[in-house]
């Protein structure tokens, strides 16, 4: 699994949600035996209350807004509201990228998830995914803005680097996203945080 990680120019604000044929890619990350001694939380398409160890970053849980998300294959849908047709999607978009986040010498991982909850608006979130015995805990969503366009996330020492392009201030959500950005990011306290968030130019 690569240290960093680009988005090609596919990677478009308006990212299609993926299909059911996206295959896992736990045997990339680290040929094991199954963690049978770990039990997942909830299939996946339900929200969930807390986070649960799963074998691979793509099957982990996190928490994202009100609540947990357990990811299938790298997706999972939910039902906003019970008996409507609208229904949240949450996705990873490109590939996870590896390195030790939290300093226990094990491999952890960091990617970016979007989520569309039915509306215009497509919101993208760092998240990290840390190995624990053979197993990942998903951690927290860090927002990072609606229809942002990606460019790549990266791990060096520890730290989580995303760089991205958004919209200024006023700007209207139909424009392209323009201005360079970076955010660096850590595992504070077992919970993923921003330290800093640059714009080119500051």
């Amino acid at each position: 699994m690569p240290a960093g990680a680009t988005f090609g120019s596919s990677v478009s604000p308006l990212d299609r949600f993926p299909t059911r044929q996206r295959q896992s890619r736990a045997g990339n990350l680290r040929n094991r035996e199954p963690v049978e001694r770990i039990r997942c939380g909830p299939q996946t398409g339900v929200r969930v209350s807390a986070l649960a160890l799963a074998r691979d970053p793509l099957n982990a849980s996190y928490s994202l807004g009100k609540g947990a998300v357990r990811l299938e294959q790298g997706f999972a849908e939910t039902l906003i509201v019970t008996g409507s047709a609208v229904r949240e999607r949450t996705w990873v978009v490109g590939e996870p990228v590896s390195g030790d986040l939290d300093g226990d010498g094990d491999e952890d991982s960091a990617l970016i998830l979007a989520q569309n909850s039915g509306g215009s608006g497509t919101f993208y979130y760092v998240v990290a995914a840390r190995e624990q015995r053979g197993a990942y805990l998903g951690s927290n969503g860090v927002l990072l803005g609606d229809r942002i366009r990606l460019e790549e996330i990266s791990v060096v020492h520890g730290l989580v680097i995303v760089r991205y392009r958004r919209r200024g201030a006023g700007d209207p959500m139909a424009s392209i996203p323009t201005i360079p950005t970076t955010t660096v990011l850590r595992i504070e306290q077992g919970k993923l945080a921003a330290l800093a968030t640059v714009e080119a130019g500051e």
